[in-house]
């Protein structure tokens, strides 16, 4: 479509609009992501066993909505932080509801920004000689937002767990094909509407 024919939209709406096109691929990447940290691949219902390993309701919805949030400002990653910001302000706003911990989803994107340009970081959790993300041109960016959401939550359930860089690798296998599918949203999106 012609530029000038485009809708403009604000990057919030952006946000939203994201999440319309890749919220149930993204969540069910999430409950996968679960299953390969907790060894329960292939039982179809990662999030549901993660209560044995003490991950309770409301820890799997944060991690849920948390991934949806990370995933999408990855793939926004050549965006300025100012729009990335409100980007991810319009999925906070589809996802939100009163137990929403909102201040720990913008602490998460916030230290993952900050590390997606950190190989020590990344060193410390996975072999890069092994193991190699591309995407958008940034090699750090998928295992730096997948660390720093298992970060968040190594006093709770996931981190015990992690101890296998093979088993990391997968986890930011499935993480960098979130981003993929929240990319290819944006693309979408891209041909519709643009950025005011």
């Amino acid at each position: 479509m012609l530029g000038f024919l485009k809708k403009k939209i604000s990057a919030s709406d952006l946000g939203i609009i994201m999440v319309r096109y890749a919220n149930e691929i993204i969540t069910a990447d999430a409950g996968r992501s679960v299953g390969q940290l907790l060894g329960v691949l292939g039982d179809g219902e990662s999030l549901a066993a993660a209560d044995r390993f003490g991950m309770n309701r409301s820890m799997r919805k944060l991690y849920v909505q948390t991934y949806l949030v990370l995933a999408i400002d990855a793939a926004c990653s050549d965006f300025d932080n100012m729009i990335r910001d409100n980007i991810v302000d319009g999925v906070i706003s589809c996802i939100n509801s009163d137990d929403t911990d909102v201040d720990d989803i913008c602490r998460i994107v916030s230290l993952a920004r900050s590390m997606s340009n950190d190989i020590d970081y990344v060193d410390k959790y996975v072999d890069t000689k092994q193991f190699s993300v591309q995407f958008l041109d940034r090699n750090l960016i998928v295992p730096c937002y997948s660390i720093a959401l298992l970060d968040h939550f190594r006093d709770g359930f996931l981190i015990k767990f992690v101890n296998d860089s093979e088993v990391l690798s997968f986890y930011c296998s499935t993480f960098g094909a979130s981003v993929a599918t929240a990319y290819r949203a944006n693309v979408q999106a891209s041909k519709i509407y643009k950025l005011k």
